[in-house]
């Protein structure tokens, strides 16, 4: 697994050459923010691609599932909000 910033967002991967399942922490996000999470992970065919969304904190596990061959890959925005609770800036 390794993950690398740019911004305001994260990209985080993983791969393996067995099936397996790996849970994933993320202290290394700011504490107290929100990161919203575009994850692709293998789905059940070969090919299949599954995507999934959700809000991240830095005290979160994520597990994984991924088949022989496969692997992950996600992106990590933070969220930005006004104190409203109106959007201000998803994108960074």
């Amino acid at each position: 697994v390794i993950a690398r910033r740019n911004g305001k967002r994260w990209y985080v991967g993983a791969m393996t050459n067995r099936a397996r399942a790996i849970d994933i922490g993320f202290d290394f996000l700011e504490p107290e923010k929100t990161y919203s999470a575009k994850i692709y992970m293998d789905g059940i065919g070969r090919e299949e691609v599954k995507i999934m969304e959700r809000e991240i904190m830095n005290h979160d596990l994520l597990k994984l599932e991924m088949a022989a061959g496969g692997g992950a890959a996600m992106e990590l925005v933070l969220d930005i909000i006004r104190p409203s609770g109106h959007e201000l800036d998803r994108h960074g």
